[in-house]
């Protein structure tokens, strides 16, 4: 699965979050520190997302930065 959207911190020192610009939906996720040199910016991950007891999770691979800010193209 591929995302593009605005990279934020989640609640936890080691969780983030990514809203999908195209679908709207916002994903919550466990990550490395190396990330946060990502955040408050407009990234493409693309990763896997498993199912759990009926809870979604997604794991990230890979990361590229798309714009420095959050701002959506009009």
């Amino acid at each position: 699965m591929t995302l593009t959207g605005c990279l934020s911190k989640g609640l936890n020192p080691d969780e983030y979050a990514i809203a999908d610009n195209k679908s709207g939906e916002k994903l919550s996720f466990a990550a490395p520190d190396q990330l946060q040199r990502y955040v408050n910016q407009t990234v493409q991950i693309s990763g896997t997302v498993m199912t759990r007891g009926g809870a979604r999770s997604f794991r990230p691979e890979s990361v590229k930065a798309i714009s420095p800010s959050c701002e959506r193209a009009q």
